[in-house]
């Protein structure tokens, strides 16, 4: 889950939707996805949840 700042944001699930997201929007991307930055502004996002398995120590 995750807000969008800045930069569009494109993602394609395991079941073959799509989606894009624009800034303000909320987004939740599930397990299971592809994603990729539309045009050449960066898609800059706040993670709101779901960021604790990048959090841990290896």
């Amino acid at each position: 889950m995750g807000y969008l700042l800045s930069g569009r944001l494109y993602t394609k699930m395991d079941d073959g939707s799509e989606m894009e997201y624009v800034p303000g929007d909320l987004l939740f991307i599930p397990a299971g996805h592809d994603g990729w930055t539309v045009g050449d502004e960066p898609a800059l996002f706040l993670q709101i949840e779901g960021a604790a398995p990048y959090a841990k120590k290896q």
